[in-house]
């Protein structure tokens, strides 16, 4: 996942994912005020719904995500 805000610097986060059947997409998340929130839903939803996690445990893995994305925001390349 790439975070990129408004004075073009990238952060990385690496996460490891199951290879299931399927397409491989690639997201991008935008600095807004709502970003945190942002990732922790899309996270949330995709291992629910698209993972078949089982709700409770999605809800506390992209909690785990949520958590670490304001220290990637943060994160300055000079």
């Amino acid at each position: 996942m790439h975070i990129m805000n408004s004075v073009s610097t990238l952060c990385q986060i690496n996460l490891i994912c199951l290879r299931g059947p399927g397409d491989n997409f690639a997201y991008i998340f935008f600095d807004t005020h709502d970003l945190v929130s942002a990732v922790h839903k899309f996270f949330m939803d995709t291992l629910w719904r698209d993972a078949n996690v089982p709700k409770v445990d999605s809800e506390k893995a992209a909690g785990l995500i949520r958590d670490m994305v304001p220290q990637f925001i943060e994160f300055r390349i000079e």
